[in-house]
């Protein structure tokens, strides 16, 4: 959400000394900032009564409402006749999404979290193969076309790297990607539940997700799934990866069954940025466009 005063101010408080030494005009303005009215303001916005200011929520049209206020009290114009902007955001949530490994079934952020805002149309089963790194080399030991992938990466904080990975599986002919990470199993919770905290109440986007199955997501899985899934240790499966690729150690993993279900919810979520509008006294055809998020992270968990 966009506002147009908060950054202006603190661009002034920033650089008002320096500019204030050869400018006059910029003194004179620069000394109408109230330390106590900016924290006043920042009070307001940052109160526990605006519930994080959270998009769509009550919290953050509590906060538009001050801001538009605001806008008004100070003389800037609204544009087109409001000072609001609706906007429509699509909230993408997965309410449940679960993986099956033999008779043990796995839950969603506990020893796997998924990454993705397309559904399964129900529950799938596949044959999945363990594809090391997922490199040339490893490729040319296994066969994934029609099947879901295993493949292993470093520590988690690498994820962020993983789009040519998934690429060339996907591109390799593989149904579903699964990517195993060497960090700890404690070190996985942890990052699971950062991520769980901050997208069981829905992801944001402006654009409306393709919610097939074109537009495929990922599994992250901790090394119990992984285990599971081929029957064997975690080690070995390192160790597997690591072998010199004409020793085929990865041809000699064998392939196990998965089964999983991504059901997603789609919503549309109504907001709006703040807008204000000063004319140029000189130059009419001219403005200066400032801008500054007020939503938030709404309420967490943990209160």
């Amino acid at each position: 959400m966009k506002i147009v005063v908060i950054i202006f101010v603190f661009v002034l408080i920033s650089t008002g000394a320096l500019v204030a030494q050869e400018n006059e005009t910029a003194r004179i303005y620069g000394n109408q900032l109230s330390p106590g009215d900016l924290k006043e303001y920042l009070s307001i916005l940052a109160s526990d009564a605006l519930e994080g200011r959270k998009a769509g929520s009550r919290g953050q049209k509590m906060a538009a409402a001050f801001i538009g206020a605001h806008f008004q009290e100070i003389g800037l114009a609204p544009v087109n006749g409001s000072y609001y902007q609706q906007i429509d955001l699509y909230s993408v949530s997965p309410p449940e999404v679960y993986i099956k490994a033999g008779t043990t079934r796995f839950e969603n952020f506990e020893e796997f979290f998924y990454a993705g805002s397309s559904g399964t149309n129900g529950e799938l089963q596949a044959d999945i193969v363990f594809a090391g790194k997922g490199t040339e080399n490893d490729y040319a030991q296994v066969d994934v076309k029609n099947k879901a992938v295993a493949l292993l990466i470093g520590p988690l904080a690498s994820i962020g790297a993983l789009r040519a990975v998934v690429q060339r599986a996907l591109e390799k002919g593989a149904s579903m990607v699964f990517v195993a990470s060497e960090s700890s199993p404690e070190e996985f919770h942890n990052f699971a539940g950062q991520r769980k905290e901050f997208f069981s109440s829905g992801s944001l986007s402006l654009k409306k997700a393709e919610m097939d199955s074109s537009n495929k997501g990922i599994f992250i899985i901790n090394h119990p799934v992984a285990e599971k899934l081929f029957n064997t240790t975690f080690d070995k499966l390192k160790k597997a990866a690591a072998e010199d690729p004409r020793k085929k150690a990865l041809s000699r993993i064998k392939p196990g069954k998965v089964t999983f279900r991504v059901e997603v919810t789609l919503s549309t979520v109504k907001t709006e940025n703040v807008l204000g509008y000063l004319e140029g006294s000189e130059k009419k055809d001219e403005l200066v466009v400032v801008t500054a998020h007020f939503d938030h992270i709404g309420l967490s968990a943990s209160g």
